[in-house]
């Protein structure tokens, strides 16, 4: 039997799933070039379920055990990061409404369990190739299945009609029975409810052809087609935490995507450890089950070059003229990993710190020749560490670069009237922070040659 779905129908009756409220408002000002944090935690402070989640991710992150947060000040959110109080208010809002419902044969928590894995496994990915913000990569990848969801929400009686005649059936023939029951299928309805968020095109078409990107018809080294294959990675990193067994179809497409993107087996194997530590951190802030089927390791494929392309997308590490010691500062435990990385494989020594005041005190006894610190982190920001490194002797010939969210002319003069040399601005282009080091280094070369 066919039922014909409108879109417009639906949303108009409040079946479809979306961010509701207070979570909604919350995200629209996280958007906002020049948000307000005191406007922010107000709008938080209006909803006590979601202060109260917002409390609780800032203790899971909070240093400072001794002293719990209470409440949701400017402090907490810089403690937390603005992308990631926007994620968490988007998980919480869907995960909170659609978490279950009256479709008995959906698997509910299975579904948002997966979500939450590709949200992270998309972010990593773009720590890597910087395809795009990771704040926006993380809302793809959670939102990619929610054409589903938007099915079994409008109608889970006929929905589970379908799942039941065809258990275990792999998705495209689900969508062959969806289109036939409704007229559309989960990826028709997926760009149906992004379009209708405002959600850019970019990111739709990525995500609507991110289980087969080749028969998007990208360009070949376009941002789109790139995208499209992170995407697709993140779907596969997700059940490889979830499953974990030695499937050898996976291991293909893991080679395959690892291919397109310039992925090698070291940066693969760094990918899944990273997704499945902040898959089950995620998960068990928002309540959400970890259940994993066949818990084995996987088996890291070999990575086949790619079938479509001659040229990388990355760049490669360039050995550093100079070794310098750098102290990496940051709130950030992926981006302090992969930019550590990357520093070492240039060459350089690199010691990291997750905030402000321990690596005042680092700065000043160990006497790194560079610190590449975070703007945005609780207790001492960025500013203040380079503002008071400034005022004693041992950071007054140390070069310092700031990373910052901030575009604005204000922020910029600011930062360099406190003494920072240069500004990156986030999520960072490498090639650019190995470019701005060249002066480093040569900072430092004189100074050990005063001579020449």
């Amino acid at each position: 039997m066919t039922e014909t779905l409108d879109f417009s129908e639906l949303k108009a009756a409040g079946m479809l799933p979306s961010p509701k409220g207070v979570a909604l408002r919350v995200m629209h000002l996280c958007q906002e070039e020049t948000v307000s944090l005191t406007e922010l935690a107000s709008a938080i402070q209006t909803d006590p379920a979601l202060s109260g989640r917002i409390i609780k991710i800032a203790n899971y992150v909070n240093p400072n055990k001794s002293r719990p947060i209470a409440s949701v000040t400017i402090d907490t959110l810089i403690l937390i990061g603005i992308h990631a109080v926007r994620q968490a208010v988007l998980c919480m809002s869907l995960i909170s409404n659609y978490r279950d419902g009256p479709c008995k044969l959906f698997d509910y928590e299975y579904f948002w369990s997966t979500a939450i894995a590709k949200a992270n496994a998309a972010q990593a990915i773009s720590q890597l190739n910087r395809v795009a913000p990771p704040a926006e990569i993380f809302n793809a990848g959670l939102m990619c299945g929610i054409g589903q969801l938007a099915l079994v929400t409008a109608r889970p009686a006929s929905y589970g009609e379908i799942l039941q005649s065809l258990p275990a059936a792999p998705v495209d023939i689900i969508m062959q029975a969806e289109l036939e029951r409704f007229g559309l299928n989960q990826r028709d309805m997926l760009v149906l409810m992004l379009q209708d968020w405002g959600i850019p095109r970019l990111f739709i078409d990525a995500m609507y052809y991110h289980e087969d990107p080749i028969s998007s018809g990208f360009p070949e080294n376009s941002r789109m087609l790139r995208l499209t294959y992170t995407l697709q990675l993140s779907a596969l990193l997700a059940h490889a935490c979830i499953h974990g067994q030695e499937d050898p179809a996976l291991i293909e497409q893991l080679s395959i995507s690892c291919s397109m993107l310039d992925i090698d087996r070291e940066q693969l194997e760094l990918l899944l450890e990273q997704t499945s530590m902040n898959w089950m951190d995620w998960a068990k802030l928002l309540n959400v089950q970890t259940r994993r089927y066949n818990p084995r390791p996987l088996m890291m494929p070999p990575i086949k070059a790619s079938p479509l392309r001659s040229e990388p997308v990355m760049e490669t590490v360039q050995p550093a003229t100079v070794a310098l010691r750098i102290l990496l500062v940051g709130a950030d435990d992926s981006q302090r990993i992969l930019l550590g990385k990357f520093l070492t494989a240039a060459g350089h020594s690199v010691t990291t710190t997750d905030n402000g005041l321990t690596a005042f005190g680092m700065a000043t006894h160990d006497l790194p020749q560079v610190i590449i610190s975070d703007w945005l982190m609780p207790g001492m920001d960025g500013l203040k560490l380079c503002s008071d490194l400034r005022k004693v002797p041992a950071g007054s010939k140390l070069y310092f670069i700031l990373l910052t969210p901030f575009e604005d002319e204000r922020r910029k003069m600011e930062a360099y009237e406190a003494g920072v040399d240069e500004i990156l601005r986030t999520p960072i282009n490498t090639r650019l922070l190995a470019a701005r080091l060249l002066a480093a280094q040569r900072i430092a070369n004189s100074n050990a040659n005063p001579s020449a």
